[in-house]
Formats: C-alpha cells, sequence, structure tokens
C-alpha cells in the first residue's frame, strides 16, 4: 500500500516531469534545429539542383520558426499542479521565468502542497 504523502507527490512530480520534458524539446529545438533546417535545405538543393541555395533555404528556416515558436508556447502554458491555473501567467503579465506559481505561490520544482 503507497502512503498517503507518495500519493499527494505523485500529480506534482508527473507535472514537473512533463514540463521538463517540454524544457528539453523547446532547447534541442532551439538548438539543433536551425542547423538542421540548414542542412536539410542543403541537401534538399542538391536533390531538385537548385541553380541557388538561397532559394532552398527560406522554407526550412521558416518552419524552423514555427516550431521554435510551438515549443516556446507549449512550455510556457504550464498549469500549476496546486491551483490548475497557468504557472507563468499573470492577469496582466507572463514570467517564464518565474520561480513559482503567478496565483498560488506554489516554488517552481516543489513536490510538497
Amino acid at each position: 500500500m503507497t502512503p498517503p504523502e507518495a500519493v499527494a507527490e505523485e500529480p506534482y512530480a508527473a507535472a514537473w516531469s512533463a514540463h521538463r520534458g517540454r524544457e528539453r524539446t523547446l532547447i534541442i529545438v532551439m538548438f539543433l534545429g536551425l542547423p538542421a533546417a540548414i542542412l536539410l535545405s542543403i541537401a534538399v538543393g542538391f536533390l531538385v539542383q537548385a541553380t541557388t541555395l538561397e532559394s532552398a533555404i527560406p522554407p526550412f528556416v521558416a518552419l524552423w520558426g514555427v516550431g521554435v515558436g510551438l515549443a516556446a508556447w507549449r512550455h510556457g502554458s504550464l498549469r500549476c499542479p496546486r491551483c490548475g491555473r497557468p504557472f507563468f501567467r499573470g492577469r496582466f503579465y507572463w514570467n517564464v521565468y518565474a520561480g513559482s506559481c503567478m496565483h498560488c505561490q506554489l516554488p517552481k520544482w516543489s513536490t510538497t502542497p
């Protein structure tokens, strides 16, 4: 049988684990996505025998920008494990560097209520 304290911590731990995954995804998309987009555009340029490489790069870089935007939005849309409201958003502001929930002040990465 699971102790009551462990049952209470599980939802917080699951939420923080999901948030860590979103952070990793954002970092990977930001730093590895652009070089991958450029390499992919070069490869496609050679495959279709584009006369200029400049014509192949913009679509892939635009896709990278959309990917970064989506990953950043997903990272910033964390719901607080305690109150269920947006963790990084207050009424009139947004702070993705907040160390605690903007509403209930739950510290970031906290596993206890």
